[in-house]
């Protein structure tokens, strides 16, 4: 190779790393990917500006949150698990700090402390329509709520948190839930228009959502539903539902049973 040859190879390999410009793909996505082998954010539910409807978010960094989403509509927002920023080993009160990675389960808590941690994700936990029904006779959100969690496949960790926006549900209205989508879509569709124009109000702070804790207890067998915030909503004025669980499936093995529930 010439040396005219050879300066002119090396000006164009100057020039051609002078002018590279990297190409990057922004993503928009606000809910995080579980798949991801890096600690993620943990997540919550809150009212999307735009839209007038629930989305599921990542918390900041610091911040405390959910593992993940499990359903996500204009009327409601539910999230599962408890997840804590990376660092936080000591939660007043304990509490099992979880991420996601490779589909696996991952805690900040001392070693001491793990034996339980596997106990957050749980098979799903689907309660019997006819025992929702019962509770719907008394308090139509606390059930419409188990039916949601139905609807969506189970409870699938021994905490959760659901949110509500203060539509008015009635006791024939949980049926709806607990058909299949596609015989319900109409109703539906009526709720989340419903729920948008109420949304619009708790943007504004002119009314407040609805916010349940739900909790297995998987020693006891008892599933807890506690309300965190009755928000704006005209319900029977009642705050905890507690459900003891029958030890089998029944019959068809497809639902969780209960052998005696109380509401207070």
């Amino acid at each position: 190779m010439s040396r005219a040859t050879r300066i002119l190879t090396l000006t164009l390999i100057v020039s051609a790393f002078f002018n590279y410009r990297p190409s990057f793909t922004v993503s928009t996505t606000r809910v995080p990917d579980f798949s991801s082998t890096v600690a993620i954010a943990c997540v919550k539910c809150q009212v999307n500006e735009a839209t007038s409807c629930w989305e599921c978010v990542a918390t900041e960094l610091n911040e405390a949150g959910a593992i993940r989403c499990t359903h996500v509509t204009c009327y409601d927002c539910a999230v599962e698990g408890v997840c804590l920023p990376p660092g936080d080993e000591s939660p007043s009160p304990p509490q099992t700090a979880l991420i996601h990675s490779q589909f696996s389960i991952h805690t900040f808590l001392p070693k001491s402390q793990q034996k339980n941690a596997s106990s957050q994700l749980i098979p799903p936990l689907k309660i019997d329509p006819g025992v929702i029904r019962q509770i719907a006779a008394v308090h139509p959100r606390f059930a419409a709520t188990l039916a949601t969690f139905n609807l969506r496949g189970g409870l699938g960790a021994t905490t959760a948190m659901q949110h509500w926006t203060p539509v008015d549900i009635s006791a024939e209205d949980v049926e709806w839930w607990l058909k299949p989508e596609k015989d319900s879509a109409i109703f539906f569709e009526g709720v989340n228009e419903k729920a948008r124009e109420i949304n619009r109000l708790i943007l504004q702070g002119k009314l407040a959502p609805v916010v349940y804790a739900i909790s297995v207890d998987l020693s006891e067998q008892i599933l807890t539903l506690r309300v965190i915030s009755n928000g704006s909503a005209k319900d029977p004025n009642y705050s905890l539902l507690q459900i003891k669980l029958a030890d089998k499936k029944t019959p068809d093995n497809k639902w969780r049973t209960a052998k005696e529930w109380r509401i207070s």
